[in-house]
């Protein structure tokens, strides 16, 4: 026979445990955003730490470089219809988005197959000693040797919070579905700012074939950037009547970084720091820099107003020094056009 004592203390048992149970789930509840925070943290941090390896690993390049620049240079770079390609093709693994034929993966615009291998991607070099096989036209028994190039694990081009598209960006990669690091083959960008004319060819306006002793403001000046933020200078661009966005662009109203903020973006220097920076388009009206590179038969100002831009911390431009010409760069590295040459695409104004 069971006591009516016994009944008691078993009911008392069942309401201190569901009053626990409920406690516990209550601090979990509680801890869940700190646990959150703390990830997303430590995500950034891991971010900003590749960035910092890239700028390192850039300086050292523009040491040995022939030109002392902090952006290297992939070989096709600098051939007009490939030109903004320099943005990715500086460092990391081959891409698997755009391919040219269906949904072959090797065959991707961005891959080992086109000439955009880990190989070919100059940093590569002074991250990974080791350096990587030219497999460009060796690929190897069941296209082997090109897959491998897409799954290597790079981490320094791979930020710990690239998810895919947030914004502003290629449609391309928007309908991938990829990682930045996937479909590109890194999760950051150099920022390759271009101009030109229909009389001119390619100029860059950025620190993109320029030495660093030639960039008048290096502490505010952006060498690299997330990927995600690549355009998010571009949310006010029109307001001054200048030309809009190329038509393979998405504008959204927001844009992410790769950590969640809006319009936050981890970014490098060109004298070498690391930091986050708020980009939502740029500065309006435009800052009076004194002097604008002579574009003959026009008003400088006409021609070049267009291509300062400038947030409160930082710019992508290099004004008031020169643009470079890559008819007039020097020795070009080209010695044979890339496989893709015969894919034509008009040069912008300004150009990505």
């Amino acid at each position: 026979m069971i006591s009516r004592r016994t009944t008691t203390q078993r009911a008392v048992t069942l309401m201190e445990t569901a009053a626990t149970t409920t406690a516990i789930v209550a601090c979990f509840a509680m801890l869940l955003p700190a646990v959150s925070d703390l990830r997303r943290q430590s995500k950034q941090t891991r971010c900003l730490a590749n960035l910092g390896r890239i700028s390192a690993a850039s300086a050292a390049y523009a040491a040995e470089d022939t030109w002392g620049r902090i952006i290297p240079v992939h070989q096709y770079a600098l051939f007009s219809p490939l030109a903004p390609r320099g943005q990715i093709g500086w460092g990391g693994k081959a891409g698997v988005g755009e391919p040219i034929s269906g949904s072959f993966i090797v065959s991707s615009r961005w891959g080992t197959q086109r000439a955009w291998g880990p190989a070919k991607r100059p940093l590569n070099k002074m991250l990974y000693k080791g350096g990587f096989n030219e497999f460009s036209f060796d690929p190897g028994p069941l296209n082997e040797n090109w897959i491998r190039d897409t799954t290597l694990d790079l981490s320094v081009f791979r930020c710990p919070g690239d998810y895919g598209y947030t914004g502003s960006h290629f449609t391309a990669w928007q309908d991938s579905k990829l990682t930045s690091y996937d479909h590109y083959g890194n999760s950051y960008a150099a920022m390759t700012f271009w101009v030109s004319s229909i009389s001119q060819p390619l100029q860059s306006n950025s620190v993109f074939l320029r030495p660093v002793a030639d960039v008048p403001s290096p502490s505010r000046t952006i060498a690299y950037l997330d990927n995600c933020g690549k355009f998010s200078y571009r949310q006010d661009y029109g307001i001054d009547f200048c030309s809009g966005s190329p038509p393979a662009l998405e504008l959204d109203p927001l844009v992410r970084g790769w950590h969640g903020s809006a319009f936050t973006f981890s970014t490098a220097f060109a004298d070498g720091h690391v930091g986050r920076r708020y980009i939502n388009g740029h500065l309006h009206p435009q800052p009076d820099i004194g002097r604008y590179p002579r574009d003959s038969g026009s008003d400088p100002y006409d021609s070049w107003h267009c291509v300062i831009i400038r947030g409160k911390d930082w710019q992508i431009d290099t004004l008031p020094s020169d643009p470079i010409s890559v008819v007039d760069y020097g020795q070009s590295p080209i010695t044979s056009a890339p496989p893709e040459s015969s894919e034509a695409q008009g040069p912008m104004v300004p150009s990505p």
